[in-house]
């Protein structure tokens, strides 16, 4: 929750469910634009600097990779049109569906099992998933970039949330195997509340919205988290200050070209106020 780390920012974000009727197939990023590159400018720095985070390679339909300029390559690999799984370097996730529906996600360093997150469902919604952490003291920025991707393609607004639980669980260096929860409440076609409950302690996730599309909705799967893009998102932790983020959004009709996203917390006489830019870049 300290800052925004990877594109939304948005693997693994990536938020972000929910099914409708389309034309797209499982395993198929059929937006109304794709994205060619992600840049971010962190507003709040004293000098602040455009800088390309992303960029995505196409074959056909289909996202094949991201070049994340640091040296990060994430491969996404099919099975029938079906996103199987996620590679970076020697970490991977790997996913598995019941039909259309996302069942597990396992997330690897090299061979060991960091991470598994079931998805429970109501009819074609997904209604929440538990998460079992090995504590392994894995390579934490690349598992943290899988999971953002990963949730980016499935439920947008709680991917950087998954990274960021999983960069506290490591930070904190919480060793052995723990359990969390993760529930949602749904207004028609958005998420309006995540509940993350681990151990003792819980945190909940309230969402409003705007009327512009989700730059992610109907993406890999035929099945997203929300149609709109959020508008707000109030994170009460009972271990954290409030965190406040406000969406701002420049588009094209309705859809987003360049999102900021605002994000404010205080305690007592300390204030926090962090503001990050990010301009996408579509194939023509």
């Amino acid at each position: 929750m300290k800052k925004i780390n990877f594109s939304i920012v948005t693997l693994l974000l990536v938020a972000m469910t929910l099914v409708f009727a389309s034309c797209t197939k499982d395993g198929v990023y059929k937006p109304k634009k794709k994205i060619s590159k992600i840049y971010q400018t962190v507003l709040t720095d004293p000098t602040p600097e455009k800088v390309l985070i992303e960029s995505w390679t196409w074959d056909g339909k289909l996202l094949s990779k991201i070049d994340y300029g640091d040296g990060d390559i994430a491969y996404f690999n099919y099975e029938k049109n079906q996103l199987k799984s996620i590679t970076i370097g020697d970490d991977r996730t790997e996913i598995t569906y019941n039909g259309k529906l996302v069942e597990t996600m396992k997330v690897y360093s090299k061979d060991e099992l960091e991470e598994t997150y079931t998805f429970q469902h109501e009819k074609n919604l997904i209604s929440g998933y538990t998460v079992e952490s090995e504590g392994n003291g894995a390579n934490k920025a690349k598992i943290a970039r899988l999971t953002e991707n990963v949730f980016r393609f499935i439920a947008p607004e709680v991917a950087k949330n998954e990274a960021d639980c999983y960069l506290k669980m490591a930070d904190n260096n919480i060793k052995g195997k723990t359990t969390r929860t993760v529930t949602y409440k749904y207004d028609g076609k958005n998420v309006v509340e995540v509940k993350s409950t681990y151990g003792n302690g819980s945190a909940t996730y309230t969402y409003t919205y705007t009327e512009y599309q989700n730059l992610f909705y109907n993406s890999l799967y035929d099945m997203d988290f929300s149609k709109n893009a959020p508008a707000s998102c109030l994170v009460k932790d009972e271990d954290l200050p409030d965190y406040n983020y406000t969406y701002t959004y420049k588009v094209d009709g309705k859809f987003p070209t360049q999102s900021i996203v605002n994000l404010k917390w205080s305690i007592g006489a300390m204030s926090y106020n962090h503001t990050v830019q990010t301009d996408y870049e579509f194939v023509d």
